[in-house]
């Protein structure tokens, strides 16, 4: 065990959280600053259920770890998070809050008498002992911090960076002659870019015992109940699937294989029910597009925040004129008030030089109909891996609950091949017949299968965009938990 000794006095031995009161660390705690401390240790991997102050833990031990080399020579940190709104709302408030309360400062960080300079233009700070800490985002791969050296390094969420971010961030952490050299990740094994990095380099090992320097420690959210609001456990079990509820609230990897919607159940009292298209209900519209396979899937709302998919139109082979002229003949096409696209329809051109998009708005606005095109736009949905599991857990979730039911009669349809001769399917069999590929977390989309997907890639865009997973980057109840970011920042204070 290494002794903090701080020649200024400050109270670096205590834990606090992001209003800078103490807190008292529970086992978990304690035990990744042991391991942290460890002089075979560089690299302490933190996989956490949401809600279980894993950010807390990791913004304390980076400051006690700055406060341990400060009796040789300054050195400099780096903290990394997977969103800008992450970073500043949750990952440095956490730090800047062990900061303070152990400097006994109950002000802005960058006006703490400790601060030398603070630039939030420049993502950096320097404390009047020397150390110097920048901060950034592995959504853009960390490009910033090629060519530094750091002695310590906090990153937050890791799976949603870049796979390249995770080359880099290993690469800086270079700088030595100091007591503790360390690579801190903090993270809940979900769905991301770089989850398979993670599960290669730390997901087969015994928590607390290292191998080639590299250790693991999961902490579950139940050891922070205390400090979690009532409900909280059972939100994220009716937000995720049974999969990753385990990996969302107990931080273990979950190892996907066979049916990618294995939840998808046709038998009576599962995913499937007799349903007939309502006049008086409006209709929402999932789109896949495209030429060799795009399809449109019809849905209406059963109760609130349930709906059901009743109609497709599943086709091969079609220009963006003849998905027009094939979808205007829909019984049901008067009632559409949303078309519910994939954001890179936007982008796509068509035979008449526009997107997809803008001339199959224009053709239905032709007609007299005028549906609102709509997305999501937030990065983290366009990650594969995460629209799969937002329609994983509208067909059911860990709690139990089915927010998209699907038609009988679309069970079924039948339709014609492509001119490549592979089939063309609906729904019913996309979610029946589609898998994981080998060794990866996502659905196979190789040549042979690639038919599979598209149906389940519209609804995807409709699933996340019906139900907004409020995870611990957004959740608003987040904001209440050890290590979240109470009352925010005032950011156009940060001069």
């Amino acid at each position: 065990m290494i002794e903090i000794v701080d020649t200024l006095q400050y109270d670096f031995k205590s834990w606090h959280n992001d209003e800078g009161q103490k807190i008292i660390p529970n086992k978990f705690q304690r035990w990744v600053w042991d391991v942290v401390q460890h002089p075979d240790v560089w690299e302490v991997n933190v996989t956490g259920g949401f809600g279980s102050a894993k950010t807390t833990t990791a913004a304390n031990c980076l400051a006690k770890m700055q406060a341990a080399n400060r009796e040789r020579r300054p050195g400099r940190y780096g903290i990394a998070g997977g969103t800008h709104s992450q970073l500043r709302q949750s990952t440095l408030a956490a730090y800047w809050g062990a900061v303070n309360g152990a400097t006994g400062w109950t002000g802005p960080i960058w006006r703490n008498p400790c601060v030398e300079s603070f630039s939030m233009k420049e993502n950096r700070m320097r404390y009047v002992w020397g150390d110097e800490v920048l901060w950034a985002t592995g959504h853009d791969g960390l490009e910033a911090w090629e060519g530094g050296k750091f002695t310590g390094i906090l990153t937050d969420e890791g799976p949603l960076f870049l796979p390249v971010a995770q080359r880099r961030v290993r690469e800086r952490l270079r700088q030595v002659g100091l007591e503790i050299r360390c690579l801190i990740n903090v993270f809940t094994p979900q769905p991301g870019r770089s989850l398979t990095y993670y599960h290669d380099r730390c997901g087969d090992l015994t928590d607390g015992v290292p191998r080639d320097g590299v250790v693991r420690i999961a902490i579950p959210t139940m050891a922070n109940k205390a400090n979690l609001p009532s409900g909280y456990i059972d939100q994220i079990r009716s937000q995720y699937s049974h999969e990753m509820a385990e990996a969302m609230i107990y931080g273990k990897f979950v190892l996907l294989s066979g049916r990618v919607y294995s939840a998808y159940n046709p038998d009576p009292g599962g995913s499937v029910i007799p349903y007939t298209f309502d006049e008086d209900k409006a209709v929402h519209l999932v789109w896949d597009g495209g030429y060799r396979r795009p399809y449109f899937g019809a849905a209406q709302e059963l109760t609130d925040g349930q709906r059901i998919a009743f109609d497709e139109l599943a086709l091969a082979d079609k220009s963006i004129d003849e998905q027009f002229l094939a979808l205007i003949e829909m019984p049901w096409i008067a009632n559409v008030t949303h078309i519910i696209h994939d954001p890179a329809n936007l982008q796509m051109q068509s035979g008449m030089g526009t997107s997809d998009v803008r001339a199959l708005e224009e053709m239905l606005r032709s007609k007299g109909l005028s549906p609102r095109f709509v997305c999501s736009t937030k990065r983290e949905d366009r990650i594969i891996t995460v629209r799969v599991e937002r329609l994983r857990t509208s067909l059911y979730s860990a709690s139990g609950e089915r927010a998209l039911m699907v038609a009988q009669s679309l069970t079924q349809r039948q339709y014609p091949n492509g001119r490549d001769n592979m089939p063309t399917v609906g729904i019913h069999r996309s979610m029946m017949e589609q898998t994981f590929r080998d060794g990866s977390d996502e659905p196979d989309r190789r040549p042979r299968v690639d038919h599979l997907s598209h149906p389940a890639d519209a609804w995807g865009y409709g699933a996340v965009y019906w139900r907004p997973v409020a995870n611990s980057n957004n959740a608003p109840w987040e904001r209440v938990v050890m290590g979240g970011a109470k009352g925010g920042v005032n950011w156009d204070q940060a001069m």
